[in-house]
Formats: structure tokens, C-alpha cells, sequence
């Protein structure tokens, strides 16, 4: 009845409090995260070693992944759900692509490409920002794939990465759990905006044929709908 912070529901519940002296929340004067690159091409992504947690209880690499896997995510009342991934808005798998690697106080480590979107605690509630914005002591959501639940946990390190394998996936929900972080599915433009631009893809994907849906799919690289978007609107998802 009092879900955990979200996107649309960035209210924290009780066992995710306001910031305190105990809880502190992303200070401006806060150590200036490393400048981690995108995809090769200004797409943003995920590294090719980094896990999520699929719906058979197995934990997959993002290079292993395929559509059409569940995969856990936070749905827009805060809520760990499985999500279908109907796409993968980029997918690089020969690529050195540049990361900031995100260690929280779990111990956990989160590999994002610097414009990628990821949700973070701000005053009250959480804001979507590009992982180039986070700082030391930032609290980000940890999901727990057992219980179904996440808590705001802080940020202890950020530092950059080059590695081999860049990974896009995108969700019904728009989010993915990814090393246990909720992230967005979306880069460079703000995640709801990303969002509600997706949507006639994830209609598509509801509702047609998969063999139509996924006729102009591309085993690598930008995706094609991703790419009109960026060439004709202007931003990139």
C-alpha cells in the first residue's frame, strides 16, 4: 500500500525515508563523477557483462539476452514486475565502448554509458538524470529480485571503463533492473518524454505479429525506430 519510489510515484515510503542527516541526499558540491562515453556513436548503453534478472529466476548478461525475455523492472506505482523486452534500441556487441562503473554501498557495481538515464534521489523523491550527473553519496534504487522490493542505497564510487559490448534493451515498462539498479531503458532525453515516444512501438509490439514487428530488426546497431527519431526529431532514446 505505500510502494517503493518511483518514476511516477516519487513519494518515498517508509522504508525508503526523506533525506536525513543519517540519509543524505545529492549534494551540489559533491565529487564530480568521471566522463564515461556512449556506444561508439552517442547511443547509450549498458556493458555486454552487465545482468538482469529474468522471470525463470536466472540471472542473464546483457550479451545473452534476446527479445522477448522477461526481465525484472519497476513498473510506474513502484512495483518489481517482470517486463517483456520487445526491443533493443541498440545493440553493439563487437564495440569498446566507454562506462562509468557505479559502485553503491552494496557492494554492487553498475556499468552505464554516461548518457544514459537512471533514477536518483532528489529531495523527496527521484529524479531521471544522465549517470554523468551522479556524485559520492547520491542514493540510487536497489532492487532485491527475492523479496521484490528496493531501497535507496548511496552511491560510494564512480569511476570510467572501456570494455567490449554495448546493450540497449528495451522493456514494456521503459525500466530495467540492471545489476540490481533500476535504471530507465532510455538516454540523452528525459525518461517519460522517451517514453511516450516509444509508445507506438510498444503498441506494435502488443498487438501485431511478431514476424511484422521484428521484420526490420537489426541483429546490430542502432534501432531502426530509434534512428528516425534521432534523424528527424532531433534525440536520440
Amino acid at each position: 500500500s505505500n510502494p517503493s519510489p518511483s518514476p511516477s510515484n516519487p513519494s518515498p515510503s517508509p522504508s525508503n525515508p526523506s533525506p536525513s542527516p543519517s540519509n543524505p541526499s545529492p549534494s551540489p558540491s559533491g565529487p564530480s563523477a568521471p566522463t564515461g562515453g556512449s556506444g561508439g556513436d552517442g547511443t547509450s548503453c549498458f556493458s555486454g557483462r552487465s545482468v538482469v534478472h529474468s522471470a525463470s529466476g536466472e540471472d542473464i548478461t546483457m550479451e545473452k539476452l534476446v527479445v522477448g525475455d522477461r526481465v525484472l523492472a519497476m513498473d510506474s506505482y513502484g512495483v518489481l514486475v517482470y517486463s517483456e523486452v520487445y526491443a533493443f534500441l541498440d545493440r553493439k556487441p563487437r564495440a569498446d565502448a566507454a562506462f562509468l562503473q557505479v559502485v553503491t554501498e552494496s557492494g554492487g557495481v553498475l556499468e552505464i554509458s554516461s548518457e544514459h538515464r537512471i533514477f536518483r534521489e532528489e529531495g523527496s523523491g527521484l529524479v531521471d538524470v544522465g549517470a554523468y550527473a551522479l556524485r559520492i553519496a547520491d542514493r540510487v534504487l536497489l532492487a532485491d529480485p527475492e523479496t521484490k522490493t528496493a531501497e535507496l542505497v548511496a552511491i560510494t564510487n564512480v569511476s570510467s571503463i572501456v570494455t567490449r559490448g554495448a546493450y540497449a534493451p528495451a522493456t514494456m515498462e521503459g525500466t530495467v533492473v540492471v545489476d540490481n539498479v533500476v535504471a530507465s531503458c532510455y538516454a540523452l532525453a528525459d525518461h517519460h518524454r522517451a517514453h511516450h515516444a516509444l509508445a507506438v512501438l510498444r503498441l506494435a509490439n502488443a498487438y501485431l505479429p511478431q514476424a511484422l514487428t521484428r521484420a526490420f530488426d537489426k541483429s546490430e546497431g542502432l534501432h531502426w525506430f530509434a534512428e528516425f527519431l534521432y534523424t528527424t526529431i532531433g534525440f536520440l532514446l
